[in-house]
């Protein structure tokens, strides 16, 4: 990896081929549903609101030890051509930013509810909200958090609760990985995530650890179709496998396809040979199939869950 050579080029701004694909579930009964009349919520799916992820890589060093540090940083564009649907659209969804104050506030003392109870009595604070999709994925707020902030800053982590915003918002890391023909199979493999092997996240060592996965990006030579590779993606906050799924030609070569595995977010419950070493202890043990991930996001409880 030499600055000027065309690997490296490649690599410091990659081709935009990622797309993100946003649904959302307009709901068509809320008053009904808020009122009693209705029992269950009636949703209307929208989407795909279709988004282009953009990755570049800066500030990169070249260290005395064989190791290379950057900053990689992701932003999502819009692609209209691609969605059916206007940004400025309206939709009725539920309040998520008082739903994720009240999720944060979960374990917090009686006097701390009681008065998040009051303000939200005081503010008449609506359990759904009509907004645009825009403000729902990039600006979402609600009175209710704004006066929260102001008389109870130090309990309010976050006033923009909108769904892209708390992905891209800081989507920023820099990574340490391992370089030059010395390190072999650990070629392009993180070292560092921030100045340190691990996330922070989780009790277990082995799950907390960041050593050995990669971006995606850039992998050693040597991939072979029985080879595990770790996949590094905060949006997840874990360290994923991928796992070979199929040969794939593009550009007249032949490469391989590596996959999330459909038991990715298992649970020993259901399949013995895991670990559940990502149990957030806080947290009620989820059912097999989704991740704990609000760790990552001030401890509201956001979940992860692979489309099959």
């Amino acid at each position: 990896m030499v600055r000027g050579l065309p690997a490296y080029e490649w690599w410091k701004n990659p081709p935009d081929e990622v797309l993100l694909r946003v649904y959302l579930f307009n709901v068509t009964n809320s008053e009904r549903f808020e009122n009693g009349i209705d029992s269950k919520l009636e949703l209307n799916e929208i989407g795909p609101i279709v988004f282009r992820e953009l990755l570049r890589h800066s500030d990169v060093r070249f260290n005395d030890n064989g190791t290379m540090t950057y900053v990689a940083t992701r932003t999502a564009v819009f692609l209209p051509e691609m969605t059916n649907i206007s940004l400025d659209a309206n939709l009725i969804l539920p309040n998520f930013a008082a739903l994720g104050m009240a999720s944060y506030l979960w374990d917090a003392s009686y006097f701390t509810k009681y008065g998040f109870k009051l303000i939200m009595d005081m503010m008449d604070t609506k359990m759904f909200i009509k907004t645009s999709i825009n403000d729902c994925l990039w600006n979402l707020t609600d009175p209710l958090v704004q006066k929260a902030k102001t008389m109870m800053p130090g309990l309010v982590p976050e006033e923009n609760m909108g769904i892209l915003y708390q992905i891209y918002n800081k989507f920023t890391d820099e990574v340490t990985v391992f370089m030059g023909p010395e390190n072999g199979r650990r070629f392009f493999t993180v070292d560092k995530y921030h100045g340190k092997s691990n996330l922070g996240i989780w009790e277990d060592p082995k799950c907390d650890s960041v050593q050995g996965s990669s971006e995606g990006v850039t992998y050693h030579q040597f991939v072979s179709k029985n080879d595990t590779l770790k996949y590094l993606r905060k949006t997840m906050c874990r360290v994923t496998p991928l796992k070979y799924k199929n040969d794939v030609a593009k550009s007249g070569m032949t490469m391989y396809k590596f996959i999330l595995p459909n038991n990715v977010f298992s649970h020993p419950q259901t399949d013995p040979s895991l670990e559940d070493c990502f149990h957030n202890p806080k947290s009620t043990p989820l059912l097999s199939g989704l991740s704990d991930v609000s760790p990552c996001y001030y401890g509201m409880k956001f979940k992860f869950k692979k489309i099959i």
